[in-house]
């Protein structure tokens, strides 16, 4: 299970006072990966570059939600694209269809995703990156 995992979560505050890019050579020094998540204040236009080049020369993988940071520079992304949405959203409404009292939680993870790796990235970080399909199941497998 996701709990059982040795990970510790450091979070850290990007204001006017703390800037992006100091915050961010503090972070990459006491933590082994960057997981980029959805904030568009701080992962945009203006300050991707940045941001992948930092994680780049401190020798840390960008783990991101985005298919397009990928290709810029991060490690790998996992995302549900509109496809995957599609699929889930089809599933629910089908399961509506066959059940008319079924109530749907209101949270659930996505049963549909995908995966984008960079080896390029990978090669220069001497990360040994499994295929996407050996990541997937390795994903599949690990209980929410």
């Amino acid at each position: 299970m996701l709990k059982d995992l040795p990970l510790e979560l450091n979070q850290y505050r990007v204001d006017p006072i703390n800037k992006l890019l100091p915050v961010l050579r503090h972070l990459l020094a006491q933590n082994d990966l960057l997981l980029m998540l959805p904030r568009q204040s701080i992962y945009n236009r203006d300050t991707l570059k940045g941001v992948l080049l930092t994680s780049y020369r401190n020798r840390k993988p960008a783990i991101s939600y985005s298919p397009a940071h990928v290709k810029s520079g991060a490690l790998a992304s996992i995302y549900s694209s509109p496809i995957d949405i599609g699929r889930h959203l089809a599933l629910l409404v089908n399961r509506r269809l066959q059940k008319p009292g079924y109530k749907a939680p209101a949270f659930e993870y996505a049963r549909f995703y995908s995966i984008a790796t960079n080896r390029r990235v990978a090669r220069a970080l001497d990360i040994s990156l499994p295929t996407e399909s050996e990541l997937r199941s390795a994903l599949d497998r690990l209980e929410p």
